[in-house]
């Protein structure tokens, strides 16, 4: 993954969120304690940063031998207010960005 610092730092502010966002989850603040313990977790990621905007998708990007793919990562949350179970079903899909994303074909 080229781009793995902004993706890692995009994911961990939407958990810090998610973590404080509603009803406390316990399982999505484990999962943060979780990956902030990870080495090499960045002091600064530690705090959430409420004043920064979150991107509505986040950009990623693959090498393998010498091929560049990009996409778009979004998550989709499912739910209403008066079904619990749905509100926690999340969907993250990929969408290419460019043209020789869009045409390679996984073997």
């Amino acid at each position: 993954m080229l781009n793995w610092p902004d993706v890692a730092r995009s994911l961990l502010q939407r958990i810090h969120r998610e973590a404080v966002g509603g009803i406390p989850d316990p399982r999505t603040g484990a999962l943060l304690e979780e990956v902030l313990a990870a080495p090499g977790v960045p002091r600064r990621w530690h705090t959430p940063d409420f004043t920064s905007d979150l991107l509505p998708v986040v950009p990623v990007e693959f090498a393998k031998d010498g091929l560049t793919l990009r996409y778009f990562s979004m998550v989709t949350t499912v739910g209403t207010p008066q079904d619990i179970a749905a509100q926690e079903v999340r969907l993250e899909s990929f969408f290419p960005t460019d043209d020789v994303t869009a045409e390679h074909r996984w073997a």
